[in-house]
């Protein structure tokens, strides 16, 4: 953070001094006060991201943190609608639930779905009639289907 600070000031500092020149100052009156006064700048600005920073980049990340939680909570209510009705889920509305990545999806979906007795069809996870009730419940935990893996 700071050497984005000294580095834009002091691009700020050569636009002035470039221009201040341009117009008609003598090199040795522009680059000695601009240079100090550009560095007493930064400095005052590295002292206030010390004290205020570390509180704001929290609040950035707590911040997202609630919007996610509220995403995923979106994402498993309109999957409880979607199996309650027809007993298949998308896919990709899954993987993203599940918090998986394109790579880790494409080698550990298969798996994990023969792992619940779910069978995959197309972009569709296909949830017996009798499995529908476990499924919904262990979607709403914290973390789905975590609990039911590290009891296996």
């Amino acid at each position: 953070m700071s050497s984005v600070i000294f580095y834009v000031v002091n691009v700020i500092r050569m636009v002035i001094q470039i221009y201040l020149f341009y117009i008609g100052y003598a090199w040795e009156d522009i680059h000695y006060s601009i240079s100090a006064a550009s560095s007493f700048i930064a400095a005052i600005i590295i002292l206030l991201l010390h004290k205020w920073i570390p509180e704001f980049i929290i609040s950035i990340i707590y911040l997202g943190s609630i919007v996610n939680k509220s995403i995923q909570n979106t994402r498993k209510e309109k999957i409880t609608e979607i199996v309650e009705e027809s007993n298949k889920v998308p896919l990709n509305l899954l993987r993203k639930v599940l918090g998986m990545d394109k790579k880790t999806y494409s080698s550990d979906m298969f798996p994990w779905a023969d792992k619940f007795g779910y069978s995959v069809k197309r972009d569709l996870l296909i949830i017996p009639e009798d499995r529908v009730e476990k499924f919904i419940e262990m979607l709403a935990w914290e973390k789905p289907f975590e609990k039911e893996v590290a009891n296996e």
